[in-house]
């Protein structure tokens, strides 16, 4: 997610869950926070939402979790961003 457009396409998609009651975009961060009340989606559901649209998720973490460093996750974005960019300029697959 790197535009405002994205923001909105993954908002979007996640305010079409049932139960989901608050959405936080950080474009910077690359980073969605999502607030679900007790019957709201889970975060499987949140998950393939935003993979469904066409983003890729580098990692989930519940609230209270303090197992996702935010380095990781960052070097987890980047490492699709890396597989996407070379996926697109390199559409036959041929290895280089």
């Amino acid at each position: 997610m790197g535009s405002d457009h994205c923001a909105g396409i993954v908002r979007k998609t996640l305010e079409r869950l049932n139960g989901v009651s608050e959405i936080q975009t950080n474009i910077a961060n690359h980073h969605v926070s999502v607030t679900v009340g007790e019957d709201g989606p889970d975060a499987d559901a949140l998950k393939g939402a935003v993979e469904g649209a066409g983003y890729d998720v580098a990692a989930v973490q519940a609230e209270g979790d303090d197992t996702g460093d935010d380095a990781e996750i960052e070097a987890a974005y980047l490492a699709q961003a890396r597989q996407r960019r070379f996926t697109r300029t390199n559409p036959q697959g041929e290895s280089t």
